[in-house]
């Protein structure tokens, strides 16, 4: 049994199942569609599910947007069974990406956050950014980190896409794969400490490992 920890649009539930996996997706925010999707409405700090339920959790730049990312952490420990694995992502401090994220929040262009403001308007919108330091002293007091790279630094594209959503106000319009498949390691990834700590995001595999 899989996790999606955080599944946003489903795009990744929905390639695991086609797959053969059987997934359960999780956000507090319900996607447009989940028929037939074993979809739950709940915050990865508060996780509806017994503890050592799952094989394996991922969890795809979630930590941000929590109000208490180590109770999320200690929440994705819980349900994990022993020897699984948690892939984990969060966005890099030191990035040119934050800055544009930022600008984003502050112009109100960011699609995301604004769903998150519309339906909770609690939420402040502040995000967690992280350096490679900050991360693995979260992660490893519950986990073992067993490994650790940051992946794309062509940040171009995401300029271009920030300025045609402030004059314009809208996303740009993208093709559709029509087969609703995932697009597996478009992004280089980087195993260089100073690279992880420029690149957009950082990657973490974890093992839950008995504590002694």
């Amino acid at each position: 049994m899989i996790l999606d920890a955080g599944a946003g649009d489903l795009k990744y539930t929905r390639y695991l199942i086609d797959m053969g996996y059987s997934v359960i997706p999780i956000d507090i925010l319900v996607p447009k569609d989940v028929e037939g999707i074993q979809f739950k409405q709940a915050s990865i700090e508060n996780i509806p599910f017994e503890d050592a339920t799952f094989d394996f959790v991922f969890c795809f730049s979630v930590l941000p947007f929590v109000e208490n990312d180590q109770k999320a952490i200690d929440e994705l420990y819980r349900i994990l069974k022993t020897g699984s694995f948690c892939i984990i992502t969060v966005p890099s401090s030191l990035s040119i990406f934050r800055l544009l994220t930022d600008l984003e929040k502050f112009f109100k262009i960011n699609p995301y956050t604004n769903r998150l403001h519309v339906q909770y308007p609690e939420y402040d919108q502040k995000i967690h950014y992280y350096t490679n330091t900050q991360i693995t002293n979260i992660l490893g007091k519950k986990f073992k980190i067993v490994d650790f790279c940051g992946y794309d630094l062509n940040f171009i594209p995401r300029v271009f896409s920030f300025f045609y959503k402030l004059v314009f106000r809208r996303e740009i319009k993208q093709k559709i794969n029509q087969k609703n498949t995932v697009k597996i390691g478009s992004n280089r990834t980087y195993k260089n400490k100073f690279l992880c700590e420029i690149c957009y995001h950082k990657i973490i595999v974890c093992k839950k490992v008995e504590r002694t």
